[in-house]
């Protein structure tokens, strides 16, 4: 599994990964608006072709 934080490149590969890049930036809070300590955030893509 790949562990840094570029999705576009993948180890293994040469290439670079098709499509648009997008820079995501936020904070994770609870209900109460305070910061999550801790929290990890799991992201998922679908390639170029939509898989």
């Amino acid at each position: 599994m790949d562990r840094d934080s570029d999705l576009t490149l993948v180890k293994g590969h040469t290439k670079r990964a098709q499509g648009q890049d997008i820079l995501l930036a936020g904070r994770v809070l609870n209900a109460r608006g305070e910061p999550v300590a801790g929290a990890r955030i799991e992201l998922c893509q679908a390639n170029a072709l939509g898989r």
